[in-house]
């Protein structure tokens, strides 16, 4: 069974860019493999102010459900 994960990494200006990690790697429609796939999703790595924070939260519920359907879409297409 495939397992999407959402993970970050730091980028620059004090932000963290979330991305989805496949564990195994799937093939794509063009027979390629891949890992990882960028949500063009952007957190604050300090959180200083409430409109941040808010921000944060949002943001990381988001995530959140984008995975959740990853993980549906992945595992329809390998029951199919």
């Amino acid at each position: 069974m495939i397992k999407v994960a959402v993970r970050s990494r730091t980028i620059s200006g004090g932000r963290l860019s979330l991305y989805l990690d496949y564990w195994p790697p799937i093939k794509l429609m063009n027979g390629k493999e891949t890992r990882r796939e960028n949500l063009k999703l952007y957190l604050y790595s300090r959180a200083r102010t409430s409109l941040e924070k808010m921000h944060n939260r949002e943001t990381e519920s988001l995530a959140e459900t984008i995975r959740s359907r990853r993980q549906i879409e992945v595992q329809s297409y390998l029951t199919a």
